[in-house]
């Protein structure tokens, strides 16, 4: 590690080996890049194809791979690689001298391997949930399996961390849990020097991420109001193909797509935009995330938002932890309706004050974003372990 080493090695079970582009697995990877190979094991499942970061490939620590087939039907898939991981996992605690278990969520079989191999091989257990988990759930087996499962990881966790602060208040409000709230890492130099860009024809807005359920009706609503500009260039930087563009209602004349396989390429390509795009959905039931899932998460996206120095629209409800999250900071613009005119409306007022509204926000995200600084959060994740060691 960068600062104060690790007093032993962990095992980190994730839902894939962070070779993917996904929020999770870029969770894991940032605050990987703070400690050494000799401090972590990773082990999870075998990443998508179509999404791997080729130019990031290269990871300097041992991981464990769980064989794991994209089919259809991947929730079987992924119920079944428990028992596989759950042996993988004794292998490499018994070979390996893992002195900690480190389960992520979101994904009930990486959190389930995880709270089997502390209770299997009696070493300690630490949990990080990115997303809400049996609270998120609507029926069935996956309802009545987190029922089961979150209590006694909670009570068998030596600690719990949450990806935000909305996450933690929620813990307290509703069960009186502490959770350590540790953010994504921001590794690396923060910009110091920065110029908004100038409006010359085109105002171009950029996106970046996988584009789920959560996502998709306010893109819808933002890039259907400037379809028929073409003042406007919305501009999405995601590994779903044009054709899942197109059928998703959100592919126009003014619309490209393209994937970055590298954090240096696509912050490169976000700061080539005037304004970045924050969607997080307005409905909720359904196939959509619960109200208190909606109403904590915070996208990982905004990390290379803040990398690339440009001013950010959150575009969702405003009572959700974002939108307060960027309106309390004053780091960025906000918008609370999917109106047609209320976005247009919004448009032409950020374009107007662009070069003085526009720098500010950008210059207090840079201020805010010294909170999530990668070898702070790294240090505060070693206490954990190795409290948990000595413990």
């Amino acid at each position: 590690m960068i600062g104060q080493p690790t007093k032993g090695k962990f095992l980190l079970v994730g839902r894939s080996i962070p070779k993917e582009a996904g929020g999770t697995m870029i969770i894991i990877k940032r605050l990987l890049e703070n400690f050494s190979g000799d401090e972590v094991v990773v082990m999870g499942r075998s990443p998508y194809p179509p999404n791997i970061l080729d130019n990031e490939s290269k990871l300097h620590y041992s991981v464990i791979e769980i064989p794991f087939p994209h089919w259809k039907g991947f929730r079987i898939w992924r119920l079944l690689s428990i028992p596989l991981g759950i042996i993988l996992g004794v292998f490499a605690i018994l070979t390996k001298k893992i002195r900690v278990i480190v389960g992520f969520y979101p994904d009930m079989g990486s959190l389930s391997i995880a709270y089997f191999l502390s209770v299997i091989t009696g070493k300690p257990l630490l949990c990080y949930f990115c997303d809400l988990y049996a609270e998120n759930q609507k029926k069935g087996f996956h309802l009545w399996w987190a029922n089961w499962l979150q209590p006694r990881v909670f009570k068998r966790a030596v600690k719990v961390f949450s990806v935000t602060d909305g996450m933690q208040l929620f813990y307290k409000e509703t069960y009186g849990f502490d959770v350590v709230s540790l953010p994504t890492a921001i590794n690396g130099t923060l910009p110091t020097d920065f110029k908004t860009l100038p409006v010359n024809g085109k105002f171009i807005i950029g996106y970046s991420g996988s584009i789920i359920k959560d996502r998709i009706d306010p893109m819808q609503a933002l890039t259907a109001a400037i379809a028929d500009n073409d003042h406007f260039e919305f501009r999405m930087f995601t590994p779903q193909s044009e054709g899942f563009l197109r059928k998703n209602k959100l592919w126009y004349k003014n619309t490209t797509r393209l994937f970055c396989s590298s954090r240096k390429e696509l912050i490169e390509e976000l700061s080539k935009c005037h304004l970045l795009y924050l969607p997080l959905t307005f409905k909720v039931g359904g196939d959509s995330n619960s109200v208190p899932q909606l109403a904590t998460c915070f996208g990982t996206k905004c990390y290379e938002y803040f990398l690339s120095a440009r001013p950010i629209l959150s575009h969702c409800p405003e009572e959700y932890f974002t939108s307060s999250f960027f309106s309390e900071n004053d780091c960025g613009y906000t918008l609370g309706s999917m109106e047609r005119e209320q976005i247009l409306d919004k448009l032409k007022e950020i374009e107007i004050n662009y070069p003085t509204q526009g720098r500010a926000y950008v210059k207090n995200a840079i201020i805010v974003s010294k909170r999530f600084n990668g070898e702070k959060l790294a240090a505060t994740f070693t206490d954990a372990i190795n409290e948990a060691i000595i413990s």
